[in-house]
């Protein structure tokens, strides 16, 4: 989670989008996936990131290449969230229906 390495003064769950005066969906990539040195859970990061105005999140890593976890650390967390919010993460054709690749939409 981008920071200063003292503070974390870039965190997202610190700076919500209209703090930041993010204009567009922007979504978080790349924080533990076992949350390790976060000062919360993973379950916490997710609802922190949500709360904030973030528009989604991912976690490092997949394949365990580091000491920051793997899919099985986030498998429960990101399950449950989705979960709870399925209105605003389902991703299904019909939400996709105009075939644009997703930075056209963005834009």
């Amino acid at each position: 989670m981008n920071g200063d390495g003292v503070w974390w003064s870039y965190s997202p769950l610190l700076n919500s989008t209209a703090d930041a005066s993010l204009d567009k969906p922007t979504i978080v990539g790349e924080f533990p996936a076992n949350a390790i040195d976060t000062g919360t859970n993973l379950s916490g990061l997710l609802n922190g990131i949500y709360n904030n105005g973030y528009a989604g999140a991912w976690t490092w890593s997949y394949a365990a290449v580091d000491g920051n976890g793997n899919w099985s650390d986030s498998k429960s967390a990101m399950t449950a969230f989705n979960q709870a919010h399925q209105g605003q993460t389902a991703v299904t054709f019909a939400t996709c229906s105009n075939h644009l690749y997703l930075p056209s939409i963005i834009k």
